[in-house]
């Protein structure tokens, strides 16, 4: 039996021993953009986190999470606070995704998770792989409604956010 146990625990270890693991860097952009009936507008993820697994050249594993309260408009704080509220902040504080796939055409699978509400999606992006960093770029379109946030107003109602927004993300991570 004691054997068997150290064979297990060997055998583990040189499962994970092929893994490369992989944390976000600073150079990592995050942007959300979208319409309003007064004008088109852009908000930055000032701070966000994230990791990576390769095993032989292939994603593995990628799960990235952004605090609500990360997300600042130029607009200032009366702005956040809307898109906050949209966004239930208080009762769920981060967004976030993790991989379920990622196919040959840089196809990445995963489930996303806002306000709560997690949806599978399919995301087109582009993955570059160098020897000490992974790099993927895209951008994927939602509908805010999906995700059962209704889109703020502003003015008593004479503003409305657009229900579609953008996401864009240029994620650089860097060998751990």
């Amino acid at each position: 039996m004691k054997k068997l146990v150290i064979w297990i625990c060997f055998g583990m270890s040189l499962m994970s021993f092929n893994q490369t693991e992989f944390i976000l860097s600073k150079e990592s952009l995050l942007t959300i953009s979208g319409t309003s009936s007064a004008h088109d507008w852009e908000v930055v993820v000032s701070q966000f986190t994230g990791g990576l697994k390769i095993k032989e050249n292939i994603v593995q594993y990628l799960r990235l999470e952004v605090p609500v309260a990360n997300i600042k408009s130029e607009r200032g704080p009366a702005m956040d606070n809307k898109m906050y509220k949209a966004l239930k902040k208080e009762q769920h504080p981060e967004i976030s995704f993790a991989l379920r796939a990622i196919n040959e055409e840089s196809h990445l699978s995963g489930v996303l998770t806002i306000a709560g509400v997690s949806q599978n999606i399919s995301i087109k992006g582009k993955v570059i792989q160098e020897a000490n960093r992974v790099q993927l770029k895209g951008n994927h379109k939602l509908v805010l409604q999906d995700y059962n946030i209704e889109p703020p107003t502003a003015m008593f109602g004479q503003i409305v956010v657009g229900n579609e927004i953008t996401i864009v993300f240029n994620l650089v991570f860097e060998k751990k």
